[in-house]
């Protein structure tokens, strides 16, 4: 992978730690609300200058892999809630359960 591949990588897995902290500090807080911006912001002072989505944009990949779960409560007001995280709450199925 070229260097530009890996800073990259890096950037993007340290953003994705961030979005999982600040996702599970709201729910021991009992906060499952938040503002995209709070988020946003919570991610910059963690890992410093980040192109402007970035942010958004690893939040949508990890509900896509099921590592944290959320839903729009009123997209005008970038108003978001915290749901349980699908693949954390499944029980993972035996073989002898799917047939």
């Amino acid at each position: 992978m070229s260097e530009q591949g890996d800073n990259l990588d890096r950037v993007t897995a340290r953003i994705g730690v961030a979005i999982v902290t600040y996702f599970k500090l709201k729910e021991l807080a009992q906060q499952s609300d938040y503002h995209v911006e709070d988020l946003r912001v919570y991610v910059r002072q963690r890992v410093g200058m980040i192109a402007p989505g970035s942010a958004d944009r690893v939040m949508r990949a990890l509900r896509q892999d099921g590592i944290i779960n959320y839903k729009c409560l009123r997209r005008s007001e970038s108003l978001y809630r915290i749901l349980p995280a699908r693949f954390a709450v499944e029980k993972p199925r035996t073989q002898g359960e799917l047939f």
